[in-house]
């Protein structure tokens, strides 16, 4: 079955059976984990919403901007924010300092 079949017989399920809709509202991971066994992974959370008829959610996709944390690890370090705040050239970086750029 196709994750998008799951999802019409999960939101056809939660529209016909009012105890399952609540619950699935409460507690969605452990519900789809017992009705259906289906396990969230772990560190993922799951969130169900419901709309109203004066309120719709638009769900947006994760962030796909790195923190500053995440730049410095993918880049080794090199150009970071406190690097134009040294010297007097607010532009330069110490990039040319790193090992890998050397000799």
């Amino acid at each position: 079955m196709r994750a998008t079949e799951i999802l019409e017989q999960l939101l056809s399920r939660a529209c016909e059976d009012p105890d399952f809709r609540t619950r699935l509202l409460a507690e969605p991971e452990a519900t789809l984990k017992e009705e259906y066994g289906f396990a969230v992974p772990d560190g993922m959370k799951l969130k169900v919403i419901e709309d109203s008829k004066t309120t719709a959610h638009l769900v947006l996709p994760p962030n796909p901007q790195l923190t500053m944390d995440e730049m410095r690890a993918v880049s080794g370090g090199i150009g970071g924010v406190d690097d134009l705040s040294a010297g007097s050239n607010s532009g330069d970086t110490d990039w040319q300092n790193h090992p890998i750029f050397h000799d």
